[in-house]
């Protein structure tokens, strides 16, 4: 019967028990030392002296150590009562002695107190570094539920919208982006609560267990020492008082029989009569859908507790799998390292003989600081390893073999365009990433969605290959978040790069011949897209096109991912994705002071390059070789 195997869920109640333990030594310390004091003056006083502490141990037996049967009495108790006993008859000799208790007793009690109650301590430490640990983790779970909750709100509320708004190209595109999100903060959820579950049964079923034994075995050596101080204290006795060594006798008799696994049995037979206040090691977390909200009756759930697995849920989880891999790795290898000092530490504590000696508790407290720091670290591991192992169980390991970028932090003093969203990225406080390898920049947000498909070639960015969930921008979901029809069908066809089923990327897929017939006009000066792919029209509505023509915008792409141009006398749609604009230059019409470095100073007559427009009624450009931003109305 150990604390490890039957009270693994009382951890609290075994450090009070410890506590009271090194208590009892106080007390036993405070009673030697008063009673060398008052052997000084009169056997009187000893005689007060035990009739003083006879009533407070008895009625401390009544209240905790009393049972209808004797299985239940103490051997420390027993020997304490007795040990006042003999003190009451032996009152007038003890006046010599009072000195060398003083040295033998008193001062050794102070320093094994001192030490044992400093590892108790640590120990209560330990114990809340992993149940704040545990409840860390069960909040992060309790959070995922809550962002998922309001994702899947913010999808209702944009459906909502939809059926009211006259703008429905602007929410269509919310509500895409609306559903992206979910997805991801489903995975985060779903992630948190295998996380969740991992470290709870790491928790009961481990690091309680194991800390229960190590206070386990403290209270056996605050007990063995109890022992051996009062077998030096009784030495004392017996040596200087021979004419009552009987009396000593019987002492010692009762002292022999202390008996660390008896008070802990004791103990454990009282404790599991007790109502544990954890109950948690019973709990199991599982997935818990949205409620539906307001609309819950007429409210389509999601009640899926896989991950997601469409195209950027599969990007978004292999990026996550690669990070968690080397994080994996590194723990991993921590972990062996702390064993291989643990087994090492563990021998040398074995070793000694004398675990009064402060050599012992100095040795044992670091045991105890580096079993603290292995167990902190391999709960670390075993919550990475259950994300790890749940993302490989949905799509495998392939995105472990990808080329995968390898960014690093960076500020952007000069605005950026983010290489995924093509947004930019401007400011000190805007931190984004950059990719060593290639150059390829994003944003912060943007990182954990960027394929990896890393060209490894300084300067050569690989364009993003086009995500279901970006490229159709005309996308009307049904059901789940993973059920979608996509329109119109005159867009371009796109195929998977892969033919394995966890492949997270579609690519363009380009025909191997064209038929060009139109020839080239004196447009072409005033042409302000440029052809990156070839393109056979699929209708009459459609212009068929080759890689680097130029061509004159008749319409922009309104979000359907369509742009109307003209090239020569036709004039037809272009699929968006398969062109890039060329740089368009404007006057200056007003003067305009720069209030800070990353604005332009203006001129009126300057002309000025156009970089990035926006809506936010400054645009990006470039005069006189610096790039800068300079508002809009300023300028034609």
């Amino acid at each position: 019967m150990t604390f490890g195997t039957d009270l693994k869920d009382q951890v609290p109640s075994i450090l009070d028990y410890l506590g009271e333990g090194i208590a009892s030594l106080a007390q036993f310390r405070a009673f030697i030392k008063e009673k060398s004091h008052i052997e000084r003056e009169y056997a009187q006083k000893l005689e007060s002296l035990t009739k003083k502490y006879k009533p407070n141990i008895k009625q401390q037996q009544k209240d905790e150590w009393s049972s209808e049967d004797n299985v239940n009495t103490g051997t420390t108790s027993a020997a304490w009562t007795q040990l006042l006993e003999q003190t009451s008859r032996i009152a007038k000799n003890r006046i010599a002695v009072a000195d060398q208790m003083n040295q033998t007793v008193v001062d050794t009690l102070r320093d094994v107190i001192g030490r044992k109650e400093e590892l108790r301590k640590k120990q209560t430490m330990f114990y809340q570094k992993l149940k704040n640990e545990r409840d860390k983790t069960f909040s992060e779970k309790d959070k995922g539920k809550q962002l998922y909750d309001d994702a899947c709100s913010e999808i209702e509320n944009l459906k909502t919208k939809l059926a009211k708004t006259n703008d429905q190209e602007k929410i269509q595109k919310q509500l895409e982006t609306a559903y992206l999100e979910c997805d991801n903060k489903k995975n985060v959820y779903l992630l948190a609560i295998d996380v969740a579950n991992a470290e709870r049964a790491k928790y009961f079923e481990q690091d309680l267990p194991a800390l229960a034994d190590q206070l386990e075995e403290l209270d056996a050596e605050r007990i063995e020492c109890l022992r051996n101080i009062l077998k030096q204290y009784i030495h004392i006795e017996t040596k200087s008082l021979s004419n009552i060594q009987q009396c000593h006798n019987d002492t010692l008799n009762f002292v022999e029989k202390l008996d660390p696994v008896i008070e802990s049995g004791i103990f454990t037979r009282k404790a599991l009569d007790m109502d544990s206040n954890e109950r948690a090691a019973n709990v199991t977390f599982s997935f818990m859908p949205w409620n539906g909200g307001t609309n819950a009756a007429e409210t389509i759930i999601d009640r899926d507790a896989h991950l997601v697995t469409n195209d950027a849920a599969v990007i978004f989880l292999n990026n996550k799998l690669i990070k968690n891999r080397k994080r994996y790795d590194a723990l991993e290898e921590e972990v062996s390292k702390k064993s291989t000092e643990l087994n090492q530490l563990a021998s040398l504590v074995t070793s000694i003989q004398n675990k009064e000696t402060a050599d012992y508790d100095k040795q044992k407290e670091k045991l105890l600081d580096l079993i603290t720091d292995l167990t902190l670290v391999s709960t670390e591991q075993v919550k990475v390893k259950s994300e790890i192992d749940l993302i490989i169980q949905h799509i495998g390991d392939d995105g472990l073999r990808a080329q995968n970028h390898d960014f690093k932090s960076s500020s952007f003093t000069i605005p950026t365009t983010c290489d995924y969203c093509n947004n930019t990225i401007w400011g000190l406080s805007n931190k984004g990433f950059t990719c060593r390898a290639c150059g390829f920049n994003c944003h912060a947000k943007c990182e954990m969605k960027v394929a990896p498909n890393c060209s490894k070639t300084k300067g050569q960015v690989n364009p993003q290959p086009i995500s279901i969930s970006r490229s159709q921008s005309k996308a009307t979901f049904q059901g789940s978040p993973n059920q979608s029809t996509l329109i119109p069908p005159s867009e371009p066809t796109f195929t998977p790069s892969s033919t394995n089923s966890n492949s997270a990327f579609l690519s363009p897929k380009l025909p191997s011949s064209s038929i060009y017939e139109e020839q080239p006009t004196n447009d072409e000066e005033h042409a302000d897209i440029r052809c990156l792919y070839s393109y056979d029209a699929q209708n009459e509505d459609e212009l068929s096109i080759q890689e680097g023509d130029t061509l004159i915008t008749i319409e922009p792409d309104d979000g359907s991912g369509w742009i109307k141009a003209r090239r020569g006398h036709c004039v037809g749609l272009v699929p968006a994705t398969y062109v890039e604009h060329l740089l368009e230059t404007v006057v200056a019409i007003y003067d305009f002071e720069a209030s800070n470095p990353e604005e332009l100073h203006l001129k009126e007559g300057d002309i000025v390059t156009v970089i990035k427009k926006d809506d936010s009624g400054w645009w990006e450009g470039s005069l006189n070789g610096k790039v800068g931003i300079f508002p809009a109305n300023y300028v034609q």
